[in-house]
């Protein structure tokens, strides 16, 4: 227990806050989840704390308090279990990408009002504000059941149209968030992409990443330049 506090101190803040004896708590065996011989796990918690080290003190209270109602929103119904709440955690990249690659400062979490549209985060280079929205791409239904299964997912070596589109209608709907802002015309816009693609897309004679990174550019639009962070 005491490793993992000192390897991931802001996870350990969640941990401490939201642990529960609730069977559907995501934090409950969190610490137990960790230990050696699962060094992937453990590997993959270390990359979103870094990302959660990134939100800035001032916004981290607020952050919280949108990680609270998915501590417990485990959605074993369709196999997707904290998927909102690791979705959430993601947006942390989003803190990340506005300091180290834009230099930002004043990052801050944008405020919801209702139904409205808004991106995830404001940072400010001088005077010019700099949105980002995070988008978080799962694993298909098909994938996950796969993963409790014997079904055989069918392996193909392009990218499934499918997900193609998934992420096209992602990339549609964060830049109608990012242009929501009243100062949106004079910002600097950015969609920051975590793609999970599924195991059974597997190219041959082609890089994954390269793959996805090139029908990523086929879909950008210079005004919104897209980041991805490609897992798999």
């Amino acid at each position: 227990m005491n490793d993992f506090r000192m390897q991931l101190p802001r996870l350990t803040e969640l941990y401490d806050r939201f642990v529960s004896s609730d069977r559907n708590n995501f934090f409950l065996r969190f610490p137990q989840r960790l230990q050696f011989p699962d060094t992937v796990t453990l590997a993959y918690y270390r990359k979103i704390e870094n990302w959660l080290s990134f939100v800035p003190a001032s916004q981290w209270s607020l952050f919280q308090e949108k990680i609270g109602p998915t501590a417990t929103a485990c959605d074993t119904k369709n196999k997707r279990d904290w998927e909102k709440l690791h979705d959430t955690l993601n947006e942390a990249l989003g803190a990340k990408i506005l300091q180290e690659n834009y230099g930002c400062s004043d990052v801050v979490i944008v405020p919801t009002r209702g139904n409205s549209k808004s991106p995830d985060w404001r940072g400010m280079v001088s005077t010019r504000p700099h949105y980002a929205e995070v988008k978080t791409v799962n694993h298909s239904l098909n994938e996950r059941l796969s993963w409790y299964g014997d079904d055989k997912l069918l392996h193909t070596t392009k990218i499934p149209p499918a997900l193609a589109k998934k992420i096209t209608d992602s990339y549609t709907e964060a830049i109608e968030q990012l242009n929501a802002p009243l100062d949106a015309q004079d910002a600097t816009k950015l969609v920051v992409f975590i793609l999970n693609p599924d195991h059974n897309f597997d190219p041959i004679e082609e890089d994954l990443k390269e793959l996805l990174m090139t029908f990523l550019e086929e879909i950008e639009i210079p005004e919104t330049p897209i980041y991805a962070c490609i897992q798999h």
